[in-house]
């Protein structure tokens, strides 16, 4: 199946400035006709417009900065950075066929799609080379992003500059994502050819996405359903030769000016992996379907967009080796997700320029097996059965207000609840025991919190300077059963504050120096407390200590371009302070630990 790459030769011509309003028209490259209904996108300011028939648009920067993308579904496209104050606001648009044939052989040209902020990374992965990678999960899209870290081929907890599970946050379209992962959420139940691209912003962003992102965060950007007038369809298909995985999904959109419909669903099935030195893995069986139906309806500036999405995964298993012996295997039977969000985007006025609210709700259940075989005779000695629930709701808004001409103030409210029971069932086949743990299904937490971060721009642009504050209240609940000696957990509130500031100087008009310092957190909840891990020796259990964790953060960038190339180069060093860690027992039957034991 053909790969789709975009590219678009963006020329500027001398003409009577217009303020801050781009005006222009979109051509074809070939018979230089224009091309209506073309999609123009700002990925800063999430605004959207529509060349009319005649390909001529008008797009609004407000005097602000733009990344203009440009796209059509038969012509490529790029991501083009625009900078105010302009000079000449006259644009034509060139876009060329998607393929070029030279003698019989076609040739696509790819333009990665990275963007860098000034004040920090920020590497967007875009959708066509998820696409063109054929990328199986999550991690394997991110795998060559630099400073992220992947541990294996498909559930793998995903890393950041060597920080992994609660102490990177990743989102959804802004909405955080949670699970029942002890690593945190692994992206195993995200669709990943649903996503417009891939967001990876490094370092401390606890002011403005909350306790968590200590090391980052990873946002997952949705197709936006306008990206085509009238009724498109996609059907892509691969097969894996070295895990025998097979997969399919077919997806259609209808947009007209005002609404959109996206409905896509997807199928993978695969196992026997090979490994690099020609063996077959046990246990590295996947299956998962996903299916997704998301209405947009847009009302004068006002978007408004409801989503829901299923994934069915499993079985699946990790193989053996994967805990650093070859005497563990586990499997999961099912791991079900179903996400819902309801989103509104309004852009009023000049000095509230952006408002953003959403709700979302997320219901999962998984159920594990662990199974310990003997080193001496190879038989099954031990089984760990868990069936993880959980569910989560939360909220999130934001307000963006120009106080000053080259002051912008953003100020919101985001939180979420979030509660799991995880009963565990273990059978000891050498002494022909049985051990039913009971879980409170009381067991979560609720986080809310308030931020307001000020970004202020010197006139000459040649400063800015950026400083936030947060403050959070959690409740952590560990539910009616704590330990063997207690009948009732505890009940805790928990209070914290993060904050940032930052300090960017442009050297030249494409290459700035940046200086950030950043004390951010995490909280602990019901996964820390509730989830277990075993091993060889004994049971780990989560840190029953309820304090919030901090990070001091400190980075210092230089990023930009230079010629044709995107460089960023950033020193950074983290300090944590109360940091949550776990608990270990060599005997599962000593005090302390969240279950009761029933012997049969």
């Amino acid at each position: 199946m053909r790969k789709i790459g975009f590219v678009i030769i963006l020329l500027l011509c001398a003409s009577k400035i217009y303020g801050q309003v781009i005006t222009g028209e979109i051509i074809d490259g070939i018979s230089k006709k224009r091309i209506a209904y073309s999609y123009i996108h700002d990925n800063i300011s999430e605004v959207n417009v529509v060349s009319d028939k005649e390909g001529k648009f008008i797009f609004d920067t407000k005097g602000q900065d733009v990344v203009l993308m440009f796209d059509h579904i038969s012509y490529k496209c790029k991501i083009e950075n625009i900078n105010c104050p302009i000079k000449d606001t006259s644009i034509i648009v060139v876009l060329d066929e998607k393929f070029i044939s030279l003698d019989g052989a076609e040739v696509v040209e790819h333009v990665p799609l990275i963007k860098t902020s000034e004040s920090y990374s920020n590497i967007s992965v875009d959708k066509d080379i998820i696409e063109d990678k054929i990328a199986t999960s999550l991690v394997s899209v991110l795998e060559e992003v630099p400073g992220v870290t992947v541990s294996s081929e498909y559930f793998s907890p995903i890393v950041l500059r060597g920080l992994k599970g609660k102490r990177l946050l990743i989102t959804k379209d802004g909405n955080r994502r949670m699970g029942n992962y002890s690593s945190g959420f692994m992206g195993q139940s995200v669709n990943i050819y649903d996503l417009a691209k891939v967001e990876v912003i490094k370092g401390p962003a606890s002011v403005i996405y909350g306790p968590g992102a200590i090391g980052g965060i990873i946002n997952l950007k949705s197709t936006y359903p306008f990206f085509n007038p009238g009724f498109t369809g996609r059907v892509l298909s691969s097969y894996g030769f070295n895990n025998n995985e097979h997969s399919c999904m077919a997806g259609m959109n209808w947009a007209l000016m005002d609404h959109a419909v996206s409905f896509s669903c997807r199928y993978r099935n695969a196992d026997d992996y090979i490994n690099g030195a020609g063996e077959k893995a046990d246990y590295s069986r996947y299956k998962d379907k996903d299916v997704r139906l998301m209405y947009s309806k847009v009302f004068d500036n006002v978007q408004f967009t409801a989503e829901s999405e299923l994934h069915l995964g499993g079985p699946w298993g990790r193989p053996k080796g994967f805990s650093g012996t070859d005497y563990i295997k586990l499997t999961n039977d099912n791991d079900n997700t179903w996400h819902s969000a309801i989103t509104a985007i309004w852009n009023p006025t000049k000095k509230l320029k952006r408002l953003e609210a959403s709700v979302y709700f997320d219901l999962e259940e998984r159920e594990q097996i662990k199974d310990s075989f003997d080193k001496g005779s190879g038989l099954l000695s031990y089984r760990e059965d868990i069936s993880y629930k959980n569910y989560y709701c939360g909220w999130r808004e934001l307000n963006v207000i120009e106080l000053f001409e080259n002051t912008e103030l953003k100020v919101g409210t985001d939180g979420v609840l979030f509660r799991i029971e995880s009963p565990t069932n273990e059978t000891d086949y050498f002494l022909d025991t049985e051990i039913h743990n009971k879980v409170t299904k009381n067991a979560g937490v609720f986080m809310a919190g308030v931020y307001a971060e000020a970004e202020h721009y010197s006139i000459n642009e040649k400063i800015k300077l950026r400083a936030g504050l947060r403050f959070d209240f959690s409740n952590v609940n560990e539910g009616s059963v704590h330990d063997t000696t207690l009948t009732t957990g505890r009940n805790s509130d928990v209070y914290s504050w993060s904050g940032t500031s930052s300090f960017v100087y442009k050297l030249k008009s494409n290459i700035s120096s940046s200086l950030q310092i950043a004390r951010s957190c995490r909280l602990p909840d019901a996964r820390e407390m509730f989830i277990v891990t075993s091993n060889t020796d004994g049971m780990i259990y989560g840190n029953p200590n309820l304090n919030p964790e901090y990070g001091l953060n400190i980075d210092a960038g230089l990023r930009g371009k230079l010629l044709k190339s995107t460089f960023d180069f950033s020193l950074f060093c983290n300090f944590f302070n109360d940091f949550i860690s776990l608990d270990y027992w060599t005997d599962s039957g000593k005090k302390g630990i969240n279950y009761t034991y029933v012997k049969y």
